[in-house]
């Protein structure tokens, strides 16, 4: 009887170690994500240290300035980006109180993006976008007022996801398109001289089906 309370209690003793282990763990990974909200007005990185990033309002990249250089927000290599209904958005979408649009970019390379969000490069040159993948995500290639952004993608996967073409030069190379769709909503891009089927058609040869 002795013997076999003692196994009890040790099997006890270890279950309640193991569940403290999982609710530690909980606690240190919650603590170390990284929660952001911002208007990002400098350059500025997001590295492996504060990953997963995680969205608790929008994100704008910009200076807002007429005078000051383009604002670029850096996404290491590795990085996940929760973006959880929000929007990331690189440059000014529409006119600032009656000045012109303020720019900003993204640099991001490797880094997943999810969470039905909108990454959006709505005004803002030399964008790269390289090696990322996109689940359940909306990627903005100009914004809905047409501004004009540029900028590389390059052999990114999309699942789940979207591009909209709004205005903007890019430069595409690879990918993958998986369960998504490629829309075009402006009547012209500058820069190109092309109707609506065949700019879509453009983007759909460079993005390789699988």
């Amino acid at each position: 009887m002795h013997s076999s309370r003692n196994i009890n209690y040790k099997s006890v003793s270890k279950g309640m170690i193991f569940i403290l282990g999982l609710v530690l763990a909980v606690m240190i990974t919650r603590a170390e994500c990284k929660e952001v909200s911002a208007q990002i007005t400098e350059n500025t990185t997001w590295d492996l240290k504060h990953s997963p990033f995680e969205l608790i309002g929008d994100v704008q990249i910009w200076k807002r300035s007429e005078s000051a250089e383009i604002v670029e927000l850096k996404i290491v290599p590795g990085v996940v980006v929760n973006l959880k209904g929000f929007r990331i958005i690189a440059g000014s979408e529409q006119p600032i109180k009656g000045h012109s649009y303020y720019p900003g970019r993204i640099i991001a390379d490797h880094v997943r993006f999810f969470g039905k969000g909108n990454v959006v490069l709505a005004y803002g040159e030399k964008n790269d976008i390289s090696n990322c993948f996109f689940d359940s995500i909306h990627l903005l290639l100009g914004s809905a007022t047409k501004t004009i952004s540029s900028g590389k993608i390059q052999n990114i996967t999309m699942n789940h996801a979207d591009i909209i073409i709004y205005a903007g030069k890019w430069e595409i190379a690879g990918g993958k398109l998986l369960n998504g769709t490629i829309s075009y909503k402006a009547p012209a891009v500058r820069g190109m001289r092309s109707t609506e089927s065949q700019y879509i058609q453009f983007f759909m040869n460079m993005i390789s089906l699988p």
